[in-house]
């Protein structure tokens, strides 16, 4: 064979022989680093005591939510892993129990546990700290600690009967809810005004869409639970596309509202013209 072909079939050979050793070691090291990243829960269940800061008589439909997040990235979001909630009644303690069936955890990763305790949407409770679980051992019970939001603990719990007079958060819009983190509210004063309409009242209103200011009016029948707002003067501050959006369809809430009526837990329900739901508000504690 002439010295130029039998140097080609060598580099050939050689060249086949080194890209089959670069795919076994990439293909190698993708499986250890698969193995070193994730790993099988080793606990099946979580439980632990849920300890109240104050001692309150709990209305009806009180519920526990606890739940499972991943805090690696320390500035958020924490993604939730695995939630569990339970009907509760007055008391200073509280057990709860997590199943984790099929969950899986990175081994690089840190979590914890975070709790909160609501009557309908309306927040009661909420743990101020996260409380870091271990994924390799089973030091159960863990305790949360909950404090009490923004409530005078020496009074029960009074659902709202009226509009005016209230901070409303905006929970829900057209049934679509509402972007994480993002903060809608709708403040009516108490102060009413005087109209050309003896069956309404006209309230002042401010609040936030989102990410503008705004400042309205609001006309009120309270016999006949219905409502009208102006339309909005709002500030022009440049607004992330999504939030933006949002904020129009909030704007496009406000002109379509017609009605109003509450739930036995205080939550407010806005609907248009057909008296169709178009909106879900909670007051701000």
């Amino acid at each position: 064979m002439p010295m130029k072909r039998r140097l080609f079939v060598g580099m050939t050979i050689g060249t086949a022989a080194l890209t089959s050793l670069l795919v076994v070691s990439v293909v190698a090291m993708a499986i250890n680093t698969t193995n070193s990243s994730i790993t099988e829960t080793k606990i099946s269940t979580i439980k632990g005591n849920i300890i109240l800061n104050q001692d309150v008589e709990m209305p009806a439909h009180a519920h526990l939510i606890v739940q499972l997040v991943d805090i690696s990235q320390k500035e958020g979001p924490f993604q939730v892993i695995s939630e569990t909630s339970m009907a509760i009644n007055t008391q200073k303690a509280l057990d709860f129990k997590m199943v984790l069936n099929t969950i899986t955890f990175e081994k690089d990763h840190d979590y914890a546990l975070q709790a909160r305790i609501v009557v309908g949407d309306i927040l009661w409770f909420i743990s101020d700290e996260r409380t870091p679980i271990s994924i390799f051992e089973t030091a159960n019970p863990y305790k949360i600690y909950l404090n009490l939001v923004g409530q005078n603990i020496s009074s029960k719990w009074n659902v709202p009967t009226s509009v005016n007079g209230h901070e409303w958060q905006v929970e829900d819009i057209f049934n679509a809810g509402i972007i994480d983190s993002s903060h809608i509210t709708i403040n009516v004063t108490n102060e009413k005004n005087l109209t050309s309409d003896p069956t309404f009242v006209k309230y002042n209103v401010t609040g936030y869409g989102g990410c503008n200011r705004y400042s309205t009016s609001v006309m009120i029948n309270e016999d006949e639970k219905t409502l009208k707002f102006a339309t909005p003067a709002m500030t022009f501050m440049a607004c992330a596309e999504a939030i933006s959006q949002q904020e129009d369809r909030f704007t496009e809430m406000l002109m379509k509202t017609n009605s109003y009526n509450f739930d036995d837990i205080g939550r407010l329900f806005l609907k248009d013209s057909k008296g169709n739901y178009i909106a879900r508000l909670i007051p701000h504690l």
